[in-house]
């Protein structure tokens, strides 16, 4: 009868970096997220109303002083939007929904 040999690897985790200065992090505020949650609260069935979430991140986004951009492919659309840091030689951040 063979055997058969299962190695075990051992998984450290990485070191998260403590935080000493919470100033430095965006203040978000509950009730305007909930305002945003609430204008989005629509359904997104048909063109017409995917497009109304479209104009309203669009709006947002420009009010907050990003330069939003559609993107179109063959099932929908993106929206890119670009926003200067506080560190002018960081990278981009990418976010997308799962």
């Amino acid at each position: 009868m063979a055997t058969s040999k299962v190695e075990t690897l051992e998984i450290q985790p990485k070191t998260v970096p403590k935080v000493n200065n919470m100033e430095n992090f965006p203040q978000i505020s509950s009730g305007l997220l909930f305002d945003h949650i609430q204008n989005l609260n629509f359904r997104r069935y048909n063109n017409g109303e995917r497009s109304r979430t479209r104009i309203y991140i669009t709006k947002e986004l420009e009010k907050i002083g990003w330069k939003p951009a559609i993107q179109k492919f063959n099932r929908g659309f993106n929206i890119f939007a670009e926003g200067q840091g506080s560190n002018k030689d960081a990278g981009a951040i990418l976010i997308c929904p799962l």
